[in-house]
């Protein structure tokens, strides 16, 4: 297997917003992320408004090719190209 097909990633921080992620995931030179979708402290998933969409879109678009497997569940009903 090659390295360059590994998939290695964590759980990045959505803290400012869901566009934030991608960006943070590229810092860490992830080939993979994944994002907390439930409030912690109610366990509730929030809605994703359509222009954090857009931009969360946007930043996945400029890391290349990051990984992001439920990235859906977070763009639920609002991107249907990641699943949702």
């Amino acid at each position: 297997m090659s390295t360059a097909s590994l998939l290695l990633g964590a759980h990045v921080s959505t803290a400012g917003g869901v566009p934030e992620a991608p960006p943070r995931a590229l810092a860490i030179e992830a080939t993979a992320m994944q994002m907390f979708t439930k409030m912690a402290n109610r366990w509730a998933e929030r809605d994703c408004e359509n222009e954090e969409c857009r931009l969360f879109r946007e930043r996945l678009a400029e890391t290349g090719d990051i990984h992001c497997p439920r990235c859906g569940r977070v763009l639920r009903g609002r991107a249907p190209e990641f699943g949702a």
